[in-house]
Parts: structure tokens; C-alpha cells; sequence
């Protein structure tokens, strides 16, 4: 079992580390496209875009649309695969 949880804490194994940062992506796109602001140097448009593309197999452009599409593809992975199904292409 890739995710489990005992005593409060959680421990993510195999590739359901990839689904991790595959949500905390979603979440840095989230913030940026709200706030404006990006949640730490690693987390800017360009980056986000660029990891997207990496889980997605598409080209972003370099917008706010481009990101929006990044942020909802990444959405849709998550809804659509279990944790352990997450590999980069």
C-alpha cells in the first residue's frame, strides 16, 4: 500500500510520492493564479508549467491561460488515477 497512516503521521512510498507532488503542484498553480504570488522560488509559472508537461505529455504556453490549462490537467490526473498509478512520461 503506497500511502499509510499510523500514530498521526503518513508515510507516501513508490509512486504515490510522484501523486504527492503531482497535488502540491496543483495546489502551487492554485495559489499563484489566486494570489499572484508564488509559494516559494520553485513554485513559479514557468516551473509549474514545465512539471506539468512532464506528467501530461501537452506544451503549456507561457500565460495565465497556459497555467490555468496546467492546473486543470493536473486536476484531472488526480481525479482520474490512483496514487500508485502516477509515473512521468
Amino acid at each position: 500500500m503506497p500511502i499509510t497512516s499510523n500514530g498521526g503521521g503518513v508515510l507516501i512510498t513508490g509512486n504515490a510520492i510522484n501523486w504527492y507532488a503531482v497535488l502540491a503542484a496543483k495546489h502551487g498553480g492554485e495559489f499563484y493564479l489566486k494570489h499572484g504570488m508564488v509559494v516559494n522560488r520553485a513554485y513559479t509559472p514557468a516551473n509549474l508549467r514545465r512539471f506539468a508537461e512532464q506528467y501530461t505529455g501537452k506544451h503549456y504556453n507561457r500565460s495565465r491561460k497556459g497555467l490555468e490549462a496546467a492546473v486543470k490537467d493536473l486536476q484531472k490526473l488526480l481525479d482520474t488515477r490512483e496514487p500508485d498509478e502516477f509515473e512521468r512520461k
